[in-house]
């Protein structure tokens, strides 16, 4: 069954690339505000922050809502506490259970990545990503990438003024299960060396990767955050540890429950302890998680959060379908994960318009 699926593969190359060449090459041509601009964003701190797994079964798989929901809601509370508003929404990935880099590519380009091909034509095309948009508006560029060990060249594409790879960081502590370090470890390095030492206008993406298959043995939560430092301290405090692994993933809801609580418990914190009322903070899952864990018939749907304390930011979203609140409320089907893109590039620009060249 490989070898025919190879060579009808071979048969049909042309007609397999021309879909996404078509795509990138309607992108390319998109009429938009000029990316240098992003006048709107008034030189406000923009961090991305990519959850890895993080699907919409969190929400709409009851073994799984019943954990996160309130976890969610209470987030929400405390963070409009202390003066921050959000919004949500669902955006359908280009990819279901694995292949985080289509999404990645998806968000960097607005151009739905659903292919190795997709990928590798994106690579070599001239159009413009997210982050030099950034880079032409006078931010300072970060991509924060716990998870990569070695050289990465895609990064040619990407063109972020600053790669931080898993050695980069000086972690000190144990990996825990996939995560080779803590997603609070990985917040609190970009807090203190990027956000603490800018001089200039901040975009960061930062991918977390502790909500990864197989759950079984997850970070615990250390509520001193001044004790982090290089994460020797991890050392002395017991994992989390769950009785499932790769071949058990079937049973492993209550794992992913306690995986995505901790990103999000996390992922407030943060906010409360190190993001300004001017800052704009966007998380979004890369796909669902893995089929064992919730079955193949399922919408490729992942939650995007916008919070803020800029009323005009969270509005700004709020016009393009997003709903009030941390909890994401659209009725299927969902719009691509692309979208994304241009609600940055079009809805915080400002000027005549050019095209994404």
């Amino acid at each position: 069954p490989r070898r025919a699926e190879d060579g009808r593969f071979l048969l049909h190359l042309d007609e397999i690339r021309d879909r996404p060449q078509a795509l990138l090459g309607r992108a390319m041509r998109r009429p938009l505000h000029p990316g240098s601009d992003l006048r709107k964003l008034d030189r406000a701190r923009v961090f991305l922050i990519v959850v890895e797994s993080y699907g919409m079964s969190a929400f709409s798989d009851p073994r799984h809502a019943e954990t996160v929901l309130p976890a969610v809601r209470t987030a929400e509370a405390e963070l409009r506490s202390i003066g921050f508003d959000m919004c949500s929404a669902y955006r359908t990935a280009p990819t279901f259970g694995g292949g985080s880099w289509l999404s990645h590519a998806t968000l960097a380009s607005g151009v739905r990545i659903d292919s190795q091909i997709a990928h590798d034509l994106l690579l070599a095309s001239r159009l413009v990503p997210l982050a030099e948009y950034f880079n032409r508006a006078g931010y300072r560029t970060v991509r924060a990438m716990p998870a990569t060990f070695w050289p990465w060249p895609e990064g040619a594409y990407y063109r972020y003024g600053q790669v931080v790879i898993a050695p980069d960081f000086g972690y000190r502590g144990p990996a825990f299960g996939f995560a080779p370090m803590p997603d609070q470890f990985v917040l609190d390095w970009v807090a203190r060396r990027t956000i603490q030492a800018a001089s200039a206008p901040l975009f960061a993406e930062v991918i977390l990767t502790g909500s990864h298959a197989a759950f079984d043995r997850q970070a615990p939560y250390l509520d001193d955050w001044d004790r982090i430092g290089d994460g020797s301290i991890f050392h002395t405090l017991p994992p989390k540890r769950f009785p499932f692994g790769w071949n058990e993933l079937s049973k492993a809801s209550p794992a992913y429950s306690h995986a995505v609580v901790h990103v999000m418990t996390v992922l407030k914190d943060f906010m409360r302890r190190f993001i300004d009322g001017s800052g704009l903070v966007i998380v979004v899952g890369d796909h669902q998680p893995c089929v064992e864990l919730i079955g193949e018939d399922q919408p490729w749907s992942v939650p995007v959060h916008v919070i803020s304390a800029e009323p005009d930011f969270i509005q700004e979203f709020m016009r393009r379908g997003f709903t009030p609140g941390l909890v994401p409320a659209q009725p299927l089907p969902h719009p691509g994960l692309e979208t994304l893109f241009w609600d940055l590039i079009e809805g915080f620009s400002s000027g005549p318009a050019a095209t994404s060249r």
